[in-house]
């Protein structure tokens, strides 16, 4: 889709008043943790605008912006992980996203050190993310986080094996993999509060829920820092720029 495309929205915009200073931060954030090690990556990433887009969630003065900003960071760059040339496996995503799932399955006191880069920048996020959160809000986020992880490695199989899901197929996947839910829980742990389990466990939260994935999948690869998940991709992006090495 192109990136200069126009939408109507009827009502205002809004943003984080401290985002010039916030997407700063961010660009030093992703240097610092991993995601964005060179030039070209930073000013790919730079253009593309995700950094920002995370503001728009982020409105009022005392919520975390930048949790948004690397978060969105996080999402972009990882997602382009699994972008790789026609016919060549994304194995580097895969190891990465085992990686982070191990840590969301281990107890905080007993960290790993990550291997990646992007595996530092996800633990990095997620620890920010729990800090001062409760332990039941923990274990549903990083329930949430390991559907979308798997639902990642699930596409990623269906590459490799050839196979070709029916659009329902494909969608239902697709739902998954869009991280809807983990945006969820960065905007609580952004705005400092915590939906009750009740009230996120109910059936209106869930169907809200499931109506934004179904809406928003489609939409998905239409903003990003390049031009869509598939075959045969000419575009450069941040991801080829070395986000998936190991550290130094």
């Amino acid at each position: 889709m192109p990136q200069d495309a126009e939408f109507f929205m009827p009502y205002p915009r809004r943003s984080h008043p401290d985002t010039p200073a916030a997407l700063e931060r961010n660009i030093q954030w992703a240097r610092q943790f991993g995601p964005l090690p060179t030039d070209s990556a930073v000013a790919l990433y730079a253009a593309s605008g995700v950094a920002e887009f995370g503001t728009d969630f982020c409105t009022e003065a005392g919520d975390d912006v930048d949790l948004l900003t690397n978060g969105m960071a996080f999402h972009f760059i990882f997602d382009d992980f699994f972008d790789t040339p026609s016919g060549q496996p994304a194995d580097a995503a895969v190891a990465a996203a085992l990686e982070m799932a191990d840590l969301l399955g281990r107890p905080a006191l007993s960290p790993r050190p990550p291997t990646t880069r992007i595996g530092a920048a996800f633990a990095r996020l997620w620890a920010d993310m729990t800090e001062g959160r409760s332990a039941e809000w923990s274990r549903r986020a990083a329930r949430s986080w390991l559907d979308y992880l798997y639902a990642n490695l699930t596409e990623e199989a269906n590459r490799r094996t050839g196979e070709v899901p029916t659009v329902d197929e494909h969608l239902e996947v697709r739902r998954h993999s869009i991280a809807v839910r983990p945006t969820l829980h960065l905007l609580e742990a952004a705005g400092r509060f915590e939906v009750p389990s009740l009230a996120w466990h109910s059936g209106r939260l869930t169907t809200a829920r499931r109506h934004t994935r179904r809406s928003r999948g489609p939409r998905q690869r239409g903003h990003g820092p390049g031009e869509g998940r598939g075959p045969g991709r000419t575009q450069p992006r941040p991801a080829r720029h070395g986000g998936t090495g190991p550290l130094p």
